[in-house]
């Protein structure tokens, strides 16, 4: 801006090359700065010039999350999806604090928040107007297998517990709701062979159950013997004798 021209005078009447002196140079951190011209000449004109602010503001980063899809694994820790900064000069190191509010370590959907920039340049960067990434804690596969069990015919049908395959840490069945419980394709009385134990029964919010079955084998029952006559005489009349036998501790009828 020119303040002094006669009449209809204007800087065509000067001479020189309109030139500037910066005292910051680029990369420099923010803040404020001077703007000096200099190289204009006058024969009519006393020239001086006056300083004018150069401010330089923060530059607005990108953000880059991962994971993508922000979607993770549930197991028992704190989880978080990074931020990256996108849209840094110069080679510029500059690291973006994440932090989530709340606990969250379960299944669920959360919010993380870029917070903050860390870094010897960061303070010449400013995050964007969005700064959240919404992610979600999904369900691990927990598999309980029933553990095979052996009976003896006529017995009701019953088990031999469960072995659990997935818990996470020091996590054991304490951390599941519900009640275990079981379902036989064997009904008491039912033939000798193999059936299956499925357990049931069981919820998490953490894990995701598959039950898996294992084998209920019925095996044969064992009789007693009772025999007749007793004692086991008989008198010769020139037949053939033997004595005979009966089945004791059958069941069902």
């Amino acid at each position: 801006t020119y303040s002094g021209f006669e009449g209809t005078e204007d800087e065509s009447v000067l001479g020189g090359t309109l030139a500037y002196y910066y005292t910051y140079t680029q990369y420099g951190n923010v803040g404020d700065y001077s703007i000096t011209p200099k190289g204009l000449t006058s024969t009519n004109y006393d020239i001086t010039f006056t300083s004018g602010k150069l401010t330089v503001s923060q530059k607005e980063i990108g953000l880059t999350w991962s994971p993508s899809p922000a979607t993770f694994t549930y197991d028992g820790t704190p989880k978080s999806p990074s931020a990256t900064a996108t849209g840094l000069v110069n080679s510029d190191e500059v690291s973006v604090t994440v932090t989530v509010a709340g606990e969250h370590t379960a299944v669920g959907n959360y919010t993380a928040t870029a917070s903050g920039l860390t870094g010897t340049k960061s303070g010449n960067y400013k995050l964007p107007a969005v700064t959240t990434q919404a992610f979600r804690i999904g369900k691990k596969t927990l598999t309980i297998t029933a553990n095979n069990h052996t009976i003896t015919y006529g017995d009701a049908p019953a088990n031999n517990g469960v072995t659990y395959s997935g818990f996470e840490g020091t996590e054991d069945e304490s951390v599941l709701g519900g009640t275990l419980a079981y379902d036989y394709t064997y009904t008491q009385y039912g033939n000798v062979g193999d059936y299956s134990i499925t357990p049931k029964g069981l919820t998490s919010t953490n894990y995701d159950i598959t039950f898996t079955p294992g084998k209920l084998t019925v095996s044969q029952k064992e009789i007693g013997l009772s025999w007749s006559p007793s004692p086991s005489t008989f008198t010769y009349d020139g037949t053939p004798k033997s004595p005979s036998a009966t089945a004791t501790g059958l069941v069902n009828s």
